[in-house]
C-alpha cells in the first residue's frame, strides 16, 4: 500500500475540511501528516480524481499537494528497495521526512551496487504508482509496463542493463506487436510515444531516485519515419447534421449521449478524459465587458487539465450551444471508455451517411508508406473534436495565443498539426480586401478610323518580317 491523501473535519470550524497524507507503517502503526496547504471546503474536492476543484489558487494548491505527497511516497519506496519491500517503521517515517534533504545521508556503495540489481519491472512498477498517486497520464505509461513485462518475461533486467542492445530488441518488440483493437501492427508514431514514455521512466530513476541507470538511452534514436498528421474534421454542414441528427436518423439513449459529448468536446477543445470531468460547480458566470464597452453576464468553463506533468488552469467560454447540451445533464457530465466511445462515434457517424472517401497514407516500421482509401466516418474519433474546435476558432480568425489558452497547449508546433483551414478561412480573406477602395483602370474609346490605322499598320509589320527558308 502506499501513501494516500484523506479529509478531516475542522476542529473549530466544521465547515472546513484538512487534508492529510496518510501511511500504514511496520504493525499497522499510522502516519499522518498534515498535507500542507490550507483547510478547503467539501466541495472543493474531487473525491475520484483526488485533486483541488473550484478553489482560486486550485492549481498551487495541487502541485503542493503532489510535491508533499511524493516526498513520503519516495522515502517509503527507498525504504522497500533497501530492505527486501519490507515497511518502515514510524520512527524511520518521520525521522526522514523531517530531515532536510541536503542532511540525508548518501547511499553507499555497497547499497547502491544492491540498487543497481533490482529489477527492471519491480522499479516501473514503482514509478507506476507515483504517477497514479499524482494522476499525471498513469494509463499512458500502464501500457508501457505491461509491454515491458511482456518483452521480459524471459529473463530479468536491471537498469544498468537497460543498454542500446536492450533498446534495439524492445523496439523490434514493438515493430512486431499486434494492436488490440484494429489487429494490424502498431503505427510509427505510437511506438515513438511508447519508447519516449519508457526513456521518461529511465530520466525519472536516475534524477529523481539518484539511481545508476545506462545512459545509453540519452542517444538511442529508433529513425522511424514518422509520417504528417492527417487532419480529418467534420465540414460546417457536417457538423450542424450532428446536433440535429435527430431528423435523420433514430438516437438511442447511448447513441444521444455519445453525439452530445462530441457536441460538448467541439465547442470546448477538450480531450476527451477533460471533459467527461465537467461538474456544475466548474460553470462559472463572469461579467464580460461586449465591444461597446457595456458589461455582459457570460458564462465560462473553469478546469484544471494535466499538461506535461504539470497542472494548467483553464478558463473557456461557453457558447449557446455547448450550454444547450450541458444543461441536459445538469453540467455533470458520466464517463464511459474511451474505446467505447469511439466505436460509438464511427457507429454514428456511419449512421450519419459521413461516406466521403479519403485517400490514406500509413507507415509501419521502415517499409514505404502504404496509401490506401477508407471512409470518413471510419476516420473519425473523439480527438476529431478538438481539431474541430481549433480550426474552426483559426477560420474565424481568432489569434492562435486565445486559442491555445483554452486548450491549454503550449508547443506551437504541436498547435499547428490540429489546424485544418476551411473555405471560411478563404473567404475572409477576400471579403477582408474589400475594405480597400481599387480605382478602376480607365480605357479610352477606339474609334473605327483607329482600328483601321491600326489593322494596316500590323499587316505592312507581317509583309517586312523575313521568310524562312
Amino acid at each position: 500500500m502506499q501513501p494516500k491523501l484523506r479529509l478531516r473535519k475542522g476542529t473549530y470550524a466544521k465547515e472546513l475540511l484538512q487534508i492529510q497524507i496518510v501511511y500504514y507503517c511496520r504493525d499497522d502503526k499510522q502516519f499522518v501528516i498534515d498535507a500542507g496547504i490550507d483547510s478547503i471546503f467539501e466541495h472543493q474536492w474531487d473525491k475520484k480524481n483526488q485533486r483541488i476543484i473550484g478553489h482560486d489558487e486550485a492549481d498551487r494548491l495541487n502541485m503542493l499537494l503532489i510535491k508533499n505527497l511524493g516526498r513520503v511516497t519516495k522515502i517509503v519506496n527507498e525504504y522497500k528497495w533497501e530492505n527486501q519491500s519490507e515497511k518502515p517503521s514510524i520512527e524511520y517515517l518521520k525521522a526522514q521526512y523531517f530531515t532536510v534533504a541536503s542532511d540525508k545521508p548518501k547511499l553507499n556503495e555497497k547499497d547502491r551496487k544492491e540498487l543497481l540489481s533490482m529489477d527492471v519491472n519491480y522499479a516501473y512498477g514503482v514509478f507506476l504508482r507515483e504517477k497514479e498517486k499524482t494522476n499525471l497520464a498513469p494509463q499512458l505509461y500502464k501500457i508501457v509496463g505491461d509491454n515491458l513485462k511482456e518483452f521480459t518475461k524471459s529473463r530479468t533486467y536491471s537498469l544498468m542493463e537497460i543498454d542500446r542492445e536492450f533498446l534495439k530488441k524492445f523496439l523490434d518488440y514493438y515493430l512486431k506487436k499486434k494492436n488490440l483493437v484494429s489487429k494490424g501492427k502498431l503505427g510509427n508514431r505510437t511506438i515513438e510515444k511508447r519508447l519516449k514514455n519508457f526513456r521518461t521512466f529511465l530520466r525519472n530513476m536516475e534524477i529523481e531516485e539518484e539511481l545508476q541507470v545506462n545512459p545509453a538511452y540519452k542517444k538511442f534514436d529508433s529513425g522511424l519515419p514518422i509520417l504528417d498528421h492527417q487532419i480529418i474534421i467534420p465540414t460546417y454542414v457536417e457538423f450542424q447534421k450532428i446536433i440535429d441528427a435527430e431528423k435523420y436518423i433514430t438516437l438511442s439513449k447511448k447513441f444521444e449521449y455519445v453525439r452530445d459529448l462530441f457536441v460538448i468536446q467541439s465547442c470546448l477543445g477538450l480531450r476527451y478524459s477533460e471533459v467527461i470531468r465537467i461538474r456544475n460547480h466548474m460553470i462559472k458566470t463572469l461579467e464580460t465587458p461586449d465591444l461597446s464597452g457595456k458589461s455582459e453576464e457570460k458564462k465560462y468553463l473553469e478546469i484544471d487539465v494535466v499538461k506535461r506533468d504539470e497542472i494548467v488552469f483553464l478558463r473557456i467560454p461557453i457558447s449557446d450551444i455547448c450550454e444547450r447540451f450541458l444543461s441536459k445533464y445538469g453540467n455533470d457530465l458520466h464517463d464511459i471508455s474511451n474505446q467505447k466511445y469511439d466505436q460509438y462515434l464511427e457507429d454514428l457517424f456511419k449512421d450519419l451517411e459521413f461516406n466521403d472517401n479519403i485517400s490514406t497514407k500509413e507507415r509501419w516500421g521502415y517499409d514505404r508508406p502504404i496509401y490506401g482509401k477508407k471512409f470518413k466516418y471510419e476516420l473519425m474519433r473523439s480527438h476529431t473534436a478538438r481539431r474541430f474546435f481549433i480550426s474552426w476558432a483559426v477560420d474565424h480568425g481568432i489569434p492562435d495565443k486565445a486559442i491555445m489558452s483554452w486548450t491549454g497547449q503550449k508547443n506551437i508546433d504541436v498547435y499547428h498539426e490540429y489546424v485544418k483551414l476551411g473555405k471560411l478561412g478563404s473567404q475572409k480573406l477576400y471579403e477582408g480586401f474589400k475594405m480597400f477602395d481599387i480605382p478602376e483602370k480607365k480605357v479610352d474609346k477606339v474609334d473605327d478610323s483607329q482600328k483601321n490605322k491600326i489593322r494596316d499598320t500590323t499587316q505592312k509589320r507581317k509583309k517586312l518580317q523575313p521568310k524562312d527558308e
